[in-house]
């Protein structure tokens, strides 16, 4: 060999090891499949509203959202799987919102899914209740395929709501992209005039959560099946579930505070710092099911959920949740594994803490809505890093 020529071994040890690292860093696998019984297919729909859009500066804008309906399916040949994120703009927002880079996360635009776009609905008499997901203000449906396609496969339908202005982006098939303005604290400005921060975000979320009846009665009219034939009857509104994460999760709790209609909560770290105690107090009539990340809690939340749970006129349940951050609910492991060094996630929900949490969502649901016996404190005995609380006897 020459002196200075580089060894053909050397050359390929190289090659696996970069090419090793590169795997790691960015690796195109699935998501991990459901264990329900049913296939899931993916509906996205678009919801325009007779209502002006307060979040724009444009006063002839209307408001619109996109629906991102998960629903059991009768079949799933020949349909495409959904990408995970879906839009390339998807990450473009991301890197301006959470700082994350963009080099870092592009690769799970070619992640699939278990969800099958536009597969026929199975159809059941009765219908399947029904869950409103709503995402972190600001964050992305798309981030909570996991809870989605886990209560999908088991009998569940799973709207997720993009909220314009309110998600970090929203696309539209008209190709018609909406950021959203929350970060810059325009969101607030532009729909609250009053005096108080806090009361400004509260007045945000109510009129964020009025969306909800927009959504309910589009879904009475995809009922109908004139639209979609296959979506006759699907949908059992008479069982409705709405599931939120920090700012959705904010969104949810007060419309549960006001309106006896909903019948089950689920709240991921919430945000009620900006509820008065007055308003906490009112007591909710749906059973809750909430969790707090180990990033989450500190003494003025816990004050306030305090209220919120001694309040409570129904079944309440409460983890708390160590060794993960605020994002791990919308599945930041899965953006990349350097997510932890990064400081995005505490780590846990890498280590099967994901599974767990999935697991206790099905649970409550299936408990307060098809009249399962509870499998929540036996959830969190699994493991150390939970701690299980409940207004139960």
């Amino acid at each position: 060999m020459k002196k200075g020529a580089i060894s053909p071994t050397l050359v390929m040890l190289i090659s696996i090891a970069l090419g090793s690292i590169l795997l790691y860093l960015f690796p195109i696998k699935p998501l991990p499949a459901p264990e329900g019984e049913f296939q899931i297919g993916l509906r996205i729909l678009e919801l325009d509203m007779d209502k002006r859009e307060l979040a724009s500066a444009n006063p002839n804008e209307k408001r619109r959202v996109l629906l991102d309906i998960w629903y059991p399916a009768a079949s799933s040949e020949g349909y495409e799987r959904s990408k995970w994120l879906r839009e390339p703009i998807y990450f473009e927002a991301v890197e301006g919102t959470h700082n994350i880079p963009r080099a870092l996360i592009e690769h799970a635009g070619q992640v699939r899914t278990n969800s099958h776009i536009d597969a026929p609905a199975f159809r059941k008499e009765g219908g399947y209740p029904v869950v409103m997901l709503f995402p972190g203000t600001p964050a992305l449906v798309s981030l909570y395929f996991n809870y989605a396609e886990t209560l999908a496969s088991n009998g569940y339908i799973v709207v997720g709501v993009e909220q314009s202005y309110a998600n970090i982006a929203v696309q539209f098939n008209d190709r018609a992209i909406i950021y959203d303005r929350s970060a810059e604290g325009d969101l607030v400005s532009r729909i609250s005039q009053a005096e108080s921060e806090d009361l400004k975000i509260q007045e945000t979320f109510q009129y964020l959560s009025e969306d909800i009846d927009w959504v309910k009665d589009y879904l009475k009219k995809l009922n109908s099946g004139e639209q979609y034939p296959d979506f006759e009857g699907i949908f059992d509104l008479g069982n409705l579930v709405l599931l939120g994460h920090s700012g959705g999760g904010g969104i949810v709790i007060l419309r549960a505070l006001e309106d006896e209609s909903v019948k089950a909560v689920v709240a991921l770290d919430p945000a009620i710092f900006p509820f008065s105690e007055e308003l906490l107090s009112k007591g909710m009539n749906a059973p809750l099911f909430i969790t707090m990340s180990e990033e989450w809690r500190e003494q003025e939340k816990y004050k306030k959920l305090d209220t919120l749970m001694e309040s409570s006129r129904n079944k309440l349940y409460a983890y708390e949740i160590d060794e993960i951050n605020h994002a791990d609910y919308a599945m930041i492991d899965y953006l990349s594994p350097i997510a932890k060094i990064i400081g995005k996630s505490g780590g846990y929900f890498g280590r099967g803490g994901e599974e767990l949490m999935k697991k206790a969502v099905l649970s409550f649901l299936n408990e307060v809505i098809k009249g399962f016996p509870s499998e929540l404190e036996e959830i969190a005995g699994k493991a150390e890093e939970i701690r299980y609380f409940s207004n139960m006897k």
